[in-house]
């Protein structure tokens, strides 16, 4: 589908690496099948779905490995948004799914933003009590509570965590400078490229409406870097 008839859905933005969290107004995608609670659906044995939940606006799920080219078209959006995928891919496929999303935002005002651990906020971290703490504290309680008891309140576990944990072992870790290092290579900023660099935050996008009510995942809040590509200005 191009853009006219994702826009005649209703839906503005591709939404990379969703997991369950599957907002209205966004092609979500994940290279895992879902089976979403209160939709009567199991996973789905298509690739690209379109899910009903009772008293509920619909939803669009497509499977789909983002180190790969997407089977959309060009300009298909208005923004693509990627919270915490980078860090999992070897450094020369974040350079391609760069690439890729703006071939997938439109050539005037699209927006492709990208969140992703901070790897100054861990160094600059690394001997601050409070901040071994709070990361502590934050990544031990609610969902996530089973999963990290292992995690322990100093320096070494912190940055090996990191590193390490949730599926980051083959992949990369940034920080502003970095992010935009890979933006360079893959031919995306200005001049080489059409795009500039926002260093923004939690909740704030001057181009994607609604980023705090869905997208931004406040338990990542903490230790986040948050960038707005802005496009064809």
């Amino acid at each position: 589908m191009n853009a006219e008839a994702w826009r005649d859905r209703e839906v503005r933005g591709l939404h990379v690496g969703s997991g369950l969290s599957l907002p209205v107004g966004a092609l979500n995608t994940d290279i895992e099948g879902i089976a979403v609670p209160g939709s009567g659906q199991s996973t789905p044995t298509e690739p690209l779905v379109a899910i009903d939940v009772a008293g509920e606006k619909r939803r669009y799920f497509l499977q789909h490995d983002a180190r790969q080219p997407f089977p959309l078209a060009p300009g298909s959006f208005d923004w693509v948004f990627a919270e915490h995928f980078v860090e999992h891919v070897p450094r020369r496929d974040a350079v391609r799914f760069l690439q890729e999303a703006r071939r997938l935002v439109s050539k005037k005002g699209g927006v492709l933003r990208i969140t992703t651990p901070d790897l100054s906020k861990y160094v600059d971290g690394y001997r601050d009590a409070v901040f071994l703490r709070s990361r502590r504290d934050e990544m031990t309680t609610g969902p996530m509570e089973t999963k990290n008891s292992h995690l322990r309140a100093t320096g070494a576990s912190i940055l090996n965590d990191l590193f390490r944990s949730y599926g980051h072992a083959n992949g990369y870790i940034y920080d502003f400078d970095e992010l935009l290092a890979i933006a360079e290579e893959a031919g995306i900023l200005a001049p080489d490229g059409d795009c500039v660099a926002e260093d923004t935050d939690f909740g704030l996008s001057s181009r994607i409406p609604h980023v705090a009510e869905g997208l931004d995942d406040p338990l990542k809040a903490h230790e986040s870097l948050y960038v707005d590509f802005v496009c064809g200005r």
